[in-house]
């Protein structure tokens, strides 16, 4: 510490007022002013360096623990011009009153003016700074959060259709191919075979290669205005993901949610509105008629019309609305139009919420499989339901 550790431990103040009591005791001394031991004061002062000052001054902000001191005028007593000290002061007479302060925190003694303003700037900068850490903690909170949901979805916004074509290319799939051939295509083929009434199995087989059409029609309009580099079949290829995430894990979750799903409508239904009755009596017709029209009507609904409605409506729709908009909006979006394109009022709300879980599980696995195989599985149950009944 070396030989001025005084000046590195007492600060200047205190320094220079014991100097001058020793210069006021020598005075007294050299002019035969005799002291009385027994009335001479002994003050212990206790001196904190400015670190441990600003602890306790924190410690008392926290526990709500403060020293109210009487605000008084500050007093000065001019110096004397005689070099005897006061007799009534323990100090010297060279040195002001000190100021006492009123409020809920004091300055402590040995610290100058400018020495306080940084004290007190420091410890309003201190829980200036823990507000802000509080609030940027909740802000991270909630961020992650939104982070969480947005993480749900693992579809690539890069998108294999360009941004402008998306609703033309709809469009054109929409009124070229979806309504003349699934809405108009057994009256086409009953002007043609110059039936007015179709039989059940030719009925079957129409279906079948209607369907068909319709699928290699759709297939070759989305390849035609796609990017060059991307391909159809990328759609259905696995992303590798955890096991957690696997197209297997999204088909059986989404199946099973799908089914009770349903099962909850159904029964609120039933209850509000009433029984319905199954009025699709083409379908009924179908598979009555014998072991074939069954096959092939397991092959329509179990196979080609879930690979042409998911392209159409999951691969393209909402793999290219999640480039321009938030996923669980473009789900929304895709559910709407799905539901719109079956021209079944009756069945327009369980139809959207069934494109829903279709959308979600496309956007959660992020192949298109997923949603195939449970839309797939939802339209055998449905037959086999029709069936039975």
């Amino acid at each position: 510490m070396g030989t001025n550790y005084k000046a590195a431990l007492i600060p200047q103040r205190i320094r220079e007022t014991i100097h001058g009591w020793g210069k006021a005791a020598r005075r007294k001394r050299r002019h035969g002013h005799a002291t009385d031991d027994s009335t001479t004061h002994t003050e212990t002062c206790t001196v904190h360096s400015i670190e441990e000052d600003d602890q306790l001054l924190v410690e008392s902000c926290a526990t709500g623990e403060y020293t109210e001191v009487e605000l008084q005028h500050m007093s000065t007593t001019t110096a004397s011009p005689s070099p005897v000290a006061n007799e009534t002061s323990s100090l010297p007479t060279v040195f002001p009153t000190p100021t006492k302060y009123s409020g809920g925190l004091s300055r402590p003694p040995y610290l100058s003016q400018t020495e306080s303003t940084a004290f007190g700037h420091n410890i309003f900068s201190y829980y200036n700074f823990s507000s802000r850490a509080s609030f940027k903690c909740l802000c991270t909170e909630n961020q992650k959060g939104n982070d969480d949901f947005e993480g749900f979805s693992v579809l690539s916004h890069d998108k294999p259709w360009e941004r402008g074509s998306i609703w033309s290319t709809m469009g054109l799939y929409f009124f070229s191919l979806h309504i003349p051939l699934s809405f108009g295509g057994l009256s086409v083929v009953a002007e043609i075979m110059h039936q007015p009434v179709l039989d059940p199995q030719t009925k079957a087989t129409s279906l079948l290669l209607i369907q068909s059409m319709e699928l290699w029609g759709a297939l070759v309009l989305l390849t035609y205005t796609a990017k060059p580099q991307y391909k159809l079949s990328g759609l259905f290829e696995a992303i590798e993901f955890p096991k957690e995430r696997s197209w297997v894990h999204a088909s059986a979750m989404g199946f099973g949610f799908l089914i009770l799903l349903v099962l909850v409508t159904s029964f609120l239904a039933d209850k509000i509105i009433g029984p319905k009755v199954l009025n699709n009596t083409i379908l009924k017709e179908i598979l009555s008629s014998g072991s074939i029209s069954t096959m092939e009507c397991f092959l329509i609904y179990c196979l080609i019309t879930p690979l042409l409605e998911e392209t159409v409506y999951r691969g393209f729709l909402l793999r290219s609305l999640t480039a321009t908009m938030k996923w669980h909006h473009a789900v929304i979006v895709s559910s709407c139009i799905f539901s719109a394109a079956h021209f079944s009022a009756e069945n327009s709300l369980q139809l959207f919420l069934i494109g829903c879980i279709l959308g979600c599980s496309y956007c959660w696995s992020g192949s298109l499989s997923s949603s195939f195989v449970i839309h797939s599985l939802y339209n055998a149950v449905t037959l086999m339901v029709t069936i039975l009944t």
